[in-house]
């Protein structure tokens, strides 16, 4: 169901403001990132990706994008996405579900969240079973 050369789309709010420095309050709106999934292992089952540098949104030319690797759960990915980004401190990050704050992009046609995802392929699979 996850490929080599999908974009993943990640698009989460962080509503309210948040102390960073005493005298620095920062308001932190969308974080959003479009990421290109560059491996699948076979093996271990997890995922590279190259991502945007910092606080850009897309990898632009002439920059080195930032490596994340050995992803094997969406929160992973979405934690290494925020520390790497800087504006919203660990400690200040609500829970979330990272299944529906990443969208799966294949060609030009969105599949939809990594949840849409993954009810599909649990669907396909109990009919296969069928």
């Amino acid at each position: 169901m996850l490929r080599e050369g999908d974009s993943w789309r990640y698009s989460r709010s962080f509503q309210g403001s948040m102390l960073i420095k005493k005298e620095l309050i920062v308001t932190v709106g969308k974080i959003f990132a479009n990421l290109k999934c560059t491996r699948v292992d076979k093996e271990s089952f997890t995922l590279s990706f190259h991502c945007p540098p910092r606080e850009e949104e897309y990898i632009r030319a002439g920059t080195d994008p930032y490596v994340i690797e050995g992803v094997d759960n969406p929160s992973l990915l979405e934690t290494r996405l925020l520390d790497q980004d800087g504006r919203v401190p660990r400690s200040k990050r609500p829970n979330g579900n990272a299944f529906k704050s990443i969208r799966i992009i294949r060609g030009s046609e969105d599949i939809g969240s990594l949840f849409d995802v993954r009810m599909s392929a649990f669907d396909k699979l109990r009919s296969s079973m069928a």
